[in-house]
């Protein structure tokens, strides 16, 4: 890495994770370039709400204190809740045939329910993405990366390149070859299903929302269903609140071909849940399109030979794509921005080349291969063992909860 006051640093993908990497770059005052493939957030329709638990500390010291004091307002699922105590810092998981509470998820001190699209908005202010940028190629030389785009002819060179583009990631592509391939998790092709749904009737919205005020999970043995608000900003109008129904259909059990015959299926199986699971489903309205989600896993591993692109990393979904089934995704990838961020900042103070350079950013990857490969592994456990009902008490989220590790 040849010797400059600035290390040239390129960030594939402007997600949750390249954002990070960006505000914790910004606030050091490191320069970046940082590319998207995709049209800016407005125009997208995916949307879903995530914990942020045990890396919140960590989430504001990369973002700064001024974002910081914007989380709850501008980033959350609710802004009313106090976050910091219970039941609005956990979860909990019902047994879908009883009614019976199998586990209180809540954790010590705060824990935030956040909105993907709202967070990435918050994250995104100050910052100059660009946009419609598709990777092309990566090359690398002894010293440098060379990136190239589908949107010119241009060749850019940088000297740390850092792939946060997702879970079937193209620089993950570039370092592993067909080994870097993301793969739907085993049994679950057709299984999964997501939409947004609002109610427009107050008091259904106060009802599906009775089980928490968060996050309420089912475990039955048809169905894992996953229910939580996704913008209930407005308290004095829950008819206009929106919630996440995210619905898992058993191992073995029969898969549906779009979403409008995940609907009936899914209104067919709510017969057999309790309350408010039972209504949350039955409620939606029929003209709803449930979208299919594919699952799909990338465990971590050591590189052949990393020397051969010692200065192309992983962070995020790229680094380690995990099921959400332990709610581990978004914490994992703050601590490899986090991470990543403080390894360039060591550089940039030392003004460190050559082998001290690439030991530094060897000893980033290594320690994100294995606490990303452990997670996903336990992600994966657990997702089987909810789905399997009778399992459950013997699962990682059973025993953890949202703990780290």
């Amino acid at each position: 890495m040849a010797r400059r006051e600035h290390q040239r640093i390129a960030i594939v993908g402007a997600g949750l994770t390249g954002l990070l990497i960006a505000n914790g770059l910004d606030l050091l005052g490191i320069k970046y370039d940082i590319f998207e493939r995709e049209v800016p957030e407005s125009k997208r329709r995916r949307e879903w709400s995530m914990g942020v638990h045990w890396s919140l500390d960590l989430l504001k010291e990369l973002i700064g204190a001024e974002k910081s004091a914007q989380l709850v307002e501008k980033a959350t699922v609710d802004c009313n809740l106090d976050y910091s105590t219970a039941p609005a810092n956990g979860a909990l998981v019902y047994d879908g045939v009883s009614g019976d509470v199998l586990k209180n998820l809540n954790v010590q001190g705060t824990s935030l329910r956040v909105s993907r699209r709202r967070l990435r908005a918050l994250l995104a202010v100050d910052v100059d993405v660009q946009f419609e940028h598709t990777l092309r190629s990566v090359h690398t030389t002894t010293d440098e990366v060379k990136l190239a785009f589908s949107t010119d002819n241009d060749i850019r060179t940088y000297d740390i390149v850092i792939g946060c583009d997702g879970p079937q990631s193209t620089v993950r592509a570039f370092l592993y070859g067909q080994e870097g391939s993301a793969k739907p998790l085993d049994g679950t092709s057709g299984m999964r299903w997501r939409s947004l749904v609002c109610y427009h009737d107050a008091e259904k919205a106060k009802h599906v929302r009775s089980a928490h005020p968060v996050v309420a999970i089912s475990i039955h043995p048809d169905l894992l269903f996953f229910l939580g608000p996704q913008d209930a900003h407005d308290s004095a109008n829950p008819a206009e609140w929106t919630f996440v129904v995210d619905l898992h259909w058993a191992s073995g059990s029969e898969s549906a071909n779009d979403g409008v015959e995940a609907l009936k299926m899914a209104k067919k199986k709510a017969d057999k849940l309790c309350e408010p699971f039972r209504s949350a489903i039955r409620w939606i309205p029929d003209d709803t399109v449930m979208q299919a989600s594919d699952l799909n896993v990338w465990i971590s591993r050591p590189l052949k030979d990393r020397l051969l692109s010692p200065r192309v990393l992983l962070a995020g979904d790229a680094a380690h794509a995990m099921p959400p089934f332990r709610g581990q995704g978004l914490n994992h990838a703050i601590q490899d921005s986090y991470n990543l961020v403080q390894t360039i900042k060591r550089l940039t103070e030392e003004r460190a080349t050559g082998a001290v350079a690439d030991e530094a950013l060897d000893a980033y990857a290594e320690e994100v291969i294995e606490r990303g490969a452990a997670e996903t592994k336990a992600s994966i456990l657990n997702g089987k063992m909810m789905a399997d009902y009778y399992d459950f008490k013997s699962s990682p989220y059973a025993k953890k909860g949202f703990s780290k590790g």
